[in-house]
């Protein structure tokens, strides 16, 4: 209330003196003692009361640093005049204390390479208060390595940090096995209530690390490698295509020239065909090998027409020369006598060394050795009549030269070439080679 107490203690009363002090001053009233001796106190205390009925009391907030401060009071607007007067004040106001209570200062963090579990640091901070006055700030700001990363608006102005991807482990790292740190500092930041003026905390150090990526095992590093080069994947796939049609469009092309070959060949040998429970014709010549693959073989010609070559698909009597064509050359038989015509191959055909035209036949001599790529074979005659002497061909069919006189010991004798097995089917086929 505002009701100011004034008391009189008489003289000679003792009980009740203290209390009625006490309530005299803490309603801004006045507690006098009387005295028989004098009365003066006590008289002027109700003079008093009379000239203060229009007294007032004044409150208010000195929100001031500690210290003495001077007050100046004035009345204004009385029935008696103005007035003012200075009185003396004093705050004891002092900045509030903030500490950091997590993280600790010196404290390690470790990051798993596995990123299972985020790695958080929590942030929180103590609030001491020198003068006895608490209060809150209205929000509390962290700061690492000086740049603001959260702020709590409410006690106990706590948060926290996530650092997992703070750094990222990379492909290097895997290969090297470094381990990744970071040193941090934290400060904690924020503003008095009362005198608005800011507070830092102490700064807390700590250190984080990162695990790097385990070694990769073989099939990390095909993913890794099917990641970075799956445009490479699309074009091989699509070269295997191209192979694979380009392989179907050959064995067709192949059968097809294959089939081509021996609808000529039985065009050709139409006329040949014997009747069933015919005696078998004898072979009146014969081609047989004495250099090169398979030396030795031999290979009776009993067919009006025999085609010679590399591979057994395309001729009758199979070379396995990758100099050879196929068909390298062929031999007819007319009567009794045997011609042989180059069919155009890529290297030619020599009879006694000697090149013979591309379709143009050619009497072949007994004995004659004729010259196929790295394959030299020689022409038997087998059987058949005894021919007199002076017999000539044909007129217009060449003759084959002579064989050459045979070289002396040891002067450009052709050395026996041992005989080699064919090749498997995965080596026949394909380009005839050039001769140099």
């Amino acid at each position: 209330n505002d009701i100011l107490l004034y008391s009189v203690r008489m003289g000679g009363v003792t009980s009740d003196a203290y209390n009625m002090q006490i309530m005299a001053e803490r309603t801004n009233g006045r507690h006098v003692t009387h005295a028989s001796a004098d009365d003066t106190d006590a008289t002027d205390l109700f003079g008093n009361i009379v000239t203060q009925r229009q007294s007032y009391r004044v409150t208010f907030q000195l929100l001031r640093p500690q210290g003495d401060y001077q007050a100046r009071i004035q009345v204004l607007n009385t029935s008696t005049g103005d007035g003012s007067d200075e009185a003396s004040v004093s705050s004891r106001l002092q900045l509030p204390e903030i500490t950091l209570t997590s993280p600790s200062d010196g404290e390690m963090y470790t990051v798993p390479y596995s990123h299972t579990t985020p790695v958080e640091i929590p942030l929180s901070v103590e609030l001491t208060f020198p003068d006895g006055v608490e209060r809150n700030p209205d929000a509390v700001r962290y700061y690492r390595n000086g740049i603001l990363i959260a702020t709590s608006t409410a006690a106990p102005f706590e948060a926290s940090i996530d650092i997992t991807d703070f750094i990222t482990q990379t492909e290097e790292t895997r290969e090297t096995q470094e381990i990744k740190t970071e040193d941090f500092t934290f400060t904690a930041e924020a503003n008095d209530a009362y005198l608005s003026q800011p507070v830092i905390s102490s700064p807390v150090n700590v250190q984080a690390e990162w695990e790097p990526l385990p070694p990769s095992g073989l099939w990390e590093k095909i993913l890794e490698w099917i990641t970075d080069y799956w445009w490479l994947l699309i074009i091989l796939a699509v070269m295997a295509l191209g192979m694979l049609i380009l392989l179907i469009l050959l064995v067709r092309t192949r059968g097809e020239v294959a089939r081509k070959v021996v609808a000529h060949t039985t065009g050709v040998l139409k006329g040949v065909t014997q009747r069933l429970g015919a005696a078998p014709r004898k072979a009146p010549g014969k081609l047989v090998v004495i250099q090169g693959a398979n030396m030795g073989k031999e290979f009776r010609l009993s067919a009006q027409v025999v085609k010679v070559g590399r591979d057994p698909q395309f001729c009758d009597f199979a070379l396995y020369d990758e100099y050879a064509s196929n068909p390298h050359f062929s031999v007819q038989l007319e009567q009794t006598q045997f011609y042989i015509t180059d069919e155009r191959s890529t290297n030619g055909t020599r009879v006694y060394d000697a090149p013979i035209p591309p379709h143009k036949r050619m009497l072949l001599q007994p004995d004659a050795i004729i010259q196929v790529g790295q394959t030299r074979l020689q022409f038997k005659r087998v059987g058949g009549s005894t021919r007199q002497l002076g017999v000539t061909p044909p007129r217009g069919t060449p003759v084959a030269p002579p064989p050459p006189s045979p070289p002396e010991q040891g002067q450009g004798a052709h050395p026996a070439t041992q005989p080699a097995p064919p090749p498997g089917p995965g080596q026949r086929g394909g380009p005839t080679k050039q001769v140099y």
